[in-house]
Order: C-alpha cells, then structure tokens, then sequence
C-alpha cells in the first residue's frame, strides 16, 4: 500500500484514494452514432400523425400565393402584409409567411418607404411584385 500522491493518505487502495477521490474515473455516457438520432428523430411523431397533416385541405399554400399575387396586380401601388391580409382574407401569420417565402425568391420586394397602418399607427414595409419595383422606386424618387 502507497500514500495517495495529491493528498498523501493512507487509504490509496488500487489507484484510488477512499478520502479524497483521486484515481476515480467517471465514466461518460456513450455517445449515440448518427444514424441513430436520425432514426430517433424520425420516429418522433407517429405515422398517423404525419399522414394526417399531409392530408389536410385547408392548407393550401399554392392558392394563397395566387391570392397574395392577385391583390398586388390589382393594387398597383402596393400594400403592406396587413393590408394584404386585410383585402384576401387570409390571416396575417399565414400572409407573413407567404409574403416572406416570394421575397426569398424575388417574386415580391419591398419598397424602400414605408405605410403608417391606420388602426396600429406602426409604419410598416410595402411589398409590390418585383417586376414593379423599378418603376415604383421612381415614382418616389419624384
């Protein structure tokens, strides 16, 4: 039997200090490999869930996008996302979303000005289809 090296006890029995822990080796948990977290991750909602939501109706993306561009052509001067939820009756989360989606890929841009909101008094960005963007910036250059 040996003294313990940090703290030169006696009870350094097999590597291991009994009073003052040096020598312990605390096991770390194993590491999962990749393909089980994603096999774990996909697992995580059940089947019928999945097939349930993708066999919603009421989510129609496509046709929320024909809507948004649809009242955008036919005010020219273009409106901000609440104005746009406003005139489709679509709901403004739903209308920010789509909004942000065609900004993403330039279907849509904003204007460099801004519309103060009536009802919020909180100015917000104008969005116009990109193909008016050149014409608009002019007409506030004016």
């Amino acid at each position: 039997m040996t003294a313990c090296p940090h703290c030169n006890s006696a009870a350094f029995l097999q590597g291991v200090c009994a009073s003052c822990g040096y020598g312990v080796t605390y096991g770390r948990p194993r590491r999962q490999n990749v393909r089980h977290r994603l096999q774990k991750a996909q697992h995580a909602t059940a089947p019928t869930s999945r097939a349930a939501y993708a066999g919603l109706s009421h989510i129609d993306t496509q046709g929320q996008y024909r809507t948004i561009l649809a009242a955008l052509d036919t005010h020219l001067e273009g409106l901000t996302r609440r104005e746009l939820a406003h005139v489709t009756g679509i709901g403004y989360e739903a209308v920010c979303g789509r909004v942000n989606e065609q900004l993403e890929v330039n279907i849509l841009a904003e204007l460099p000005t801004t519309r103060v909101n009536k009802d919020t008094g909180i100015s917000a960005a104008v969005v116009v289809r990109a193909t008016r963007l050149p014409e608009m910036t002019r007409r506030l250059a004016l």
